[in-house]
């Protein structure tokens, strides 16, 4: 039996009438559970710092070791920046093997790098370092993977990007609980069994929820929307009026960019690598800066420091809460979009295709509202703003991978997806490098520079909201 017929086998396991649903809630379940809980690693540094992780950075008379935590920060900065370097691979390998392939592979991955953890010590400190590498990558690969279900949700897919981004996102809960349990289970533990778990989730996921290629995963949805016709005139003139401008978008989509250098060489490309760049930075600032951050505020006043830290853990794993605005957000402003399209027909399939991602630029636009807001804050030494400041960057976080993946989906044909998504955060992980040398600053400045780069983010929806050809 050939590959091909065993991947039509599976394509064709279940055919129940609510498939679609089954699988957007358990790879909302995955998602939450197994996949990026090293956004989370704050919540392991005093558990690790206990097993002498990196204890060889102190002086033998030191009780407070400030050199031993900035490792933990520099091996997250070094995840990160991996992580999105790599990405550019697994959209390629998308594009050439497939989802369920590639699912299947970052899935193994997963299980060692999370083994890697559970063995981490004193003895073993470099293993923090390797660990990571192999969970951020893998962990952000199977989100990308994940995202294609959107295409069952043809009307939503905003909402549905946001609510798989903000379950990644809240999948810090994981090293939240791990920690908090250590006294009771050892890390080790915790982490086999978290590991075992994964592997086993992430397989069935590979082989019955994902198909072969990006493109088949939303066959299930056209022939649902074929079997039910609307009864009544009006409805099916509206819904043949949409496909119509779906297949001149698609069209021209297919006809302008024929290649993977046509679609790097253009103005969408440009645009949503320079937003997502800076806006990743200011992301990724945020999370290796919080320390510094805290004793710039506070000082010495170690219980406010404790309380915001412990509130801001709780606050990391409410990203799925915070997804559904994301996702209203980008829905209601492509519908706006739409409705406009609908009702001002245009001869020009260039000036149709950029009204569509225009639909793309309020969220653009929110995200670089609150970046700078949240800049700004960070220069406020007091209590209710910092909260504040979270909030925006929970909103921020929700934001960032649901409104780039969006913007990716509709500006390039489908089967480059992978490639050119890929490459987006390949280029914004390089350009995060920048928190090397910015967190060696004192507060102030560090804070500075950065809050200037977020201005650069109003440059990409200014020009969607300007351009027309």
């Amino acid at each position: 039996m050939g590959v091909d017929s065993i991947c039509k086998q599976l394509n064709s396991c279940c055919q129940c009438r609510y498939k679609r649903w089954v699988i957007l809630i358990l790879a909302l379940i995955e998602l939450f559970w197994f996949s990026g809980y090293h956004y989370g690693y704050n919540a392991l540094i005093p558990v690790y710092e206990d097993l002498g992780v990196f204890v060889s950075r102190c002086q033998p008379d030191e009780v407070k070791c400030p050199a031993q935590e900035a490792m933990f920060h520099d091996a997250f900065i070094v995840w990160i920046a991996l992580q999105m370097f790599l990405i550019t691979g697994t959209g390629f390998l998308m594009d050439r093997i497939g989802l369920r392939a590639l699912k299947l592979i970052v899935t193994l991955i997963f299980f060692v790098g999370t083994l890697m953890f559970a063995f981490t010590s004193r003895d073993t400190s470099v293993l923090f370092f390797v660990a990571g590498i192999f969970v951020a990558p893998s962990a952000m690969s199977s989100l990308i993977c994940s995202h294609q279900i959107s295409s069952m949700f043809p009307r939503y897919r905003g909402l549905v990007v946001s609510l798989l981004s903000g379950a990644f996102d809240s999948s810090g809960f994981m090293t939240f609980l791990v920690g908090k349990t250590a006294p009771r289970i050892s890390l080790q533990t915790s982490f086999v069994v978290l590991a075992c778990c994964a592997l086993i989730y992430g397989t069935g996921m590979g082989l019955f929820a994902l198909k072969q290629w990006s493109s088949e995963m939303g066959e299930l949805e056209e022939r649902q929307r074929v079997e039910e016709v609307p009864e009544k005139g009006d409805e099916s003139d509206k819904s043949s009026n949409r496909d119509s401008l779906d297949v001149r978008i698609q069209r021209y989509v297919e006809k302008r960019y024929t290649s993977f250098g046509r679609c790097v060489n253009s103005w969408p490309f440009a645009l949503v690598t320079l937003w997502f760049m800076v806006a990743l930075l200011r992301f990724c600032y945020f999370l290796t800066q919080m320390s510094q951050q805290l004793a710039y505020l506070f000082g010495d006043d170690t219980e406010t420091i404790n309380e915001l830290q412990s509130v801001s853990a709780a606050l990391l794993m409410c990203g799925f809460l915070i997804s559904p605005i994301s996702g209203v957000i980008l829905d209601s402003s492509r519908a706006l979009y739409r409705r406009r399209m609908s009702r001002s027909p245009m001869s020009d399939d260039a000036e149709l295709y950029w009204m569509s991602l225009r639909g793309i630029a309020p969220a653009f636009l929110v995200l670089a509202v609150a970046a700078v807001t949240l800049s700004g804050l960070n220069f406020v030494k007091s209590k209710i703003t910092y909260y504040i400041a979270f909030v925006l960057f929970v909103l921020l976080r929700s934001l960032l991978f649901s409104a780039s993946v969006n913007f990716v989906l509709i500006a390039f044909p489908i089967q480059r997806f992978g490639t050119v998504n890929g490459l987006v955060n390949t280029i914004g992980g390089i350009f995060s490098l920048l928190q090397y040398g910015v967190i060696r600053m004192s507060a102030i400045p560090g804070n500075a520079l950065i809050a200037s780069l977020t201005i650069f983010l109003f440059v990409s929806p200014l020009v969607l909201f300007i351009k027309s050809h």
